[in-house]
């Protein structure tokens, strides 16, 4: 079913980028150049952006 779902370009593309508009997922990929991927496909993830905002989320503080 996977196969078939390729074959005629029927699967979901759910890529990631960071909070600055950077691919995450898309860098290693060895599809990327026939990729059909569009700009609303991305998913957005909220990553700390230092080792401080990491340890305060990882603790229970507010989202940094």
């Amino acid at each position: 079913e996977a196969i078939q779902g390729v074959l005629r370009g029927d699967f979901k593309i759910n890529p990631k980028r960071n909070q600055k508009n950077q691919e995450l997922s898309c860098t290693y990929c060895q599809f990327n150049d026939i990729c059909y991927k569009r700009y609303e496909d991305y998913e957005t993830l909220d990553i700390p952006e230092n080792i401080d905002a990491l340890l305060d989320r990882l603790q229970g503080g507010e989202k940094s």
